[in-house]
Order: structure tokens, then sequence, then C-alpha cells
């Protein structure tokens, strides 16, 4: 099918496939180029699930790409995580802590704070050293449902701020 909706079956077919623990099969997708990265965003993680790890680095970033080019911060910041999770399973953990951090800011940047909790979870065991951690930590209790507004520009801040 042409167009959004035949962008939109591919990404049911992909989610589909694996979810059977079938491959994903690549196909291009016309005219909504967001639409592509989430398909290669998916077709990378399986890849990764299957063993594939040059494949699925390769995936997760045309997708990165793809978000860049188009400036999509909510689409930049998953294929980070991903790309951490990818990191970790192959311990490289320094690796995995930058792609969360960049995570991180760019979830700051977009008032996200469900996400940046997330985020800030799997950070806190990655820190560097014990006042990182702390500083982890202090940030995450900033984000809770029922704290004050958070302070996003004092995070980013300090996020780019080397202790």
């Amino acid at each position: 099918l042409p167009g959004r909706t035949g962008a939109l079956a591919a990404l049911i077919e992909c989610d589909l496939a694996m979810q059977a623990g079938d491959e994903c099969l690549p196909r291009p997708i016309e005219g909504d180029p967001l639409l592509q990265a989430r398909l290669y965003q998916l077709q990378g993680g399986a890849s990764f699930r299957a063993g594939r790890n040059e494949e699925g680095l390769r995936r997760l970033q045309a997708a990165l790409s793809i978000y860049r080019s188009e400036g999509y911060r909510p689409g930049l910041a998953s294929v980070h995580e991903a790309l951490a999770e990818a990191r970790l399973q192959q311990g490289a953990e320094d690796e995995a802590r930058q792609h969360l951090e960049r995570a991180l800011y760019l979830r700051l940047w977009i008032n996200d704070a469900v996400h940046a909790r997330r985020v800030l979870e799997r950070l806190e065991p990655l820190a560097s050293d014990a006042e990182l951690a702390r500083r982890y930590a202090a940030w995450r209790a900033s984000l809770d449902d029922d704290a004050a507004e958070p302070q996003w520009e004092q995070m980013m801040t300090e996020l780019l701020t080397p202790l």
C-alpha cells in the first residue's frame, strides 16, 4: 500500500512478525521519514535480539540519522536508549552511559518526566562515581509525580557540567 497507510501497515507487519519470533523484513516506506525511522528502529531491535549486532547497529544508526535530520527529539532519545541497551549487552558500559546521557538530555529538553525518570533509573548503576550516582538519584526524585515543578534547564546545565 502506498503512502501513510502502507507505512503503518509495514510497522504493524514488523511488530507482529517480531512478536511471533519471526524476522522483520526490510521494506521501504514512502512519504513519511518518521515512520521509516520507526521501522528501522523496530528492525534494529529485532536484529539485536536475533544476535545480528552489526545489522542492528546499522539500522539504529539509520533511524538516528533520519530523526536527526527531522529534528524529532523523542525519536532521537528512544534510539539513544536502544543503542545504550545494545552497548550494555556488549559490555561497553561507558558507551552505554554516554547514550543514556544523550537520551536524558533530550528527554529533559522536551520536559518528558516519565521517560527521563526511566533513563535516570538505568543511568544510576552506570555512574562513574558516588557523587554522580547521588546526582542522578536527586534528579529522579525531582521528577516524581508528587514533586514540585522540575527544574528542567538546571538539570540540563548540570548534565553538561562535569563534576
